[in-house]
Order: structure tokens, then sequence, then C-alpha cells
């Protein structure tokens, strides 16, 4: 599966899912926040309450589900809690050579003007879980994602005879 992977656009439903991990890293902000296939996806998700992990950057996928060709006006997250990297540090870091440039828009303030509340103000490995949304804010956030995220995927994977 590895060798192949499935492209978004062929994945139907979630059925025989135990999750929807998102990883982070600028490359996500390209073209996931505008995903059709991924909004849709992404509220299937959150109707069935599957758990969605993301990190870093990752959580502007979530903008998908109310993105102009979701059909949906509102952000499927409107009124979570998450974690993510900070606009704050994303204007900092071309400054050290992270970064070529500026970032052409912002994930931290995309998502707040859509209603979802950004907690953290800097990155520190800082994760959280709201409702089955399950969030980090940076890579440093990787182990204690994991650590957070694994048990509640078993629980889910259990419960529904995954």
């Amino acid at each position: 599966m590895l060798e192949k992977p499935k492209k978004i656009e062929d994945i139907v439903n979630l059925d025989g899912y135990a999750a929807v991990f998102i990883p982070g890293g600028h490359g996500c902000m390209v073209n996931l926040p505008a995903c059709q296939p991924l909004g849709k996806l992404l509220n299937q998700a959150h109707a069935r309450a599957l758990p969605t992990v993301t990190l870093c950057h990752g959580p502007c996928a979530l903008l998908a589900t109310c993105a102009e060709t979701s059909g949906e006006a509102q952000c499927t997250y409107a009124g979570y809690k998450t974690m993510c990297f900070t606009d704050k540090t994303d204007a900092f870091t071309p400054s050290i050579g992270y970064l070529p440039g500026p970032m052409p828009w912002k994930v931290e303030e995309c998502l707040v003007a859509k209603g979802v509340e950004v907690l953290n103000k800097s990155e520190t490995g800082a994760v959280t879980q709201d409702r089955e949304l399950i969030t980090g804010d940076s890579p440093d956030a990787a182990h204690n994602l994991g650590v957070l995220a694994a048990p509640l995927l078993v629980q889910y994977a259990t419960e529904h005879g995954l």
C-alpha cells in the first residue's frame, strides 16, 4: 500500500478507517485547504466522530470543509480548539533562512477567521484534543501527539470493529 498510495479523490468514504491523519509542513498549504475531496472526507470524519489528527501547518486542511468548492458555508470545525504553527513564527523564519521568503497566506489567521480557536501563541510541542480533533503545534509536538492519539485510535477501532 505504501508503494501505491491512494489519491485523496479515490477514497470515496471512510469505511474501514480508524482515523484521518494530516501531516504538517508548509507543503500542505499548497492545495489541501481548497481540496474538495478532502473536505468531503473531513466532513464524513466529523459526522462519525472519527479521530482526526494533525500537527504543525496540517490544520490548514480543516479549511477544506468550507472551501468555495465544498458547497459548505461554515467550517465544520468552527468552535473547535486547535494547535497549529503560528503566523508569528512563519513571519520570523525567513530571517533565519528556514524559508526563502514570507508565506503567501497565514494559516492561523485563516483558521481564526473561520471560527476555529487557536490555543497556542508559540511552538512548545503542545497538543490538544477537542472532541475528535487531535492537534499539535509543531514538529516538536509529534511525540506528544502520538502519545495522546494512539490510545484514542485504538479505542475507536475497537468500538467500531476495525
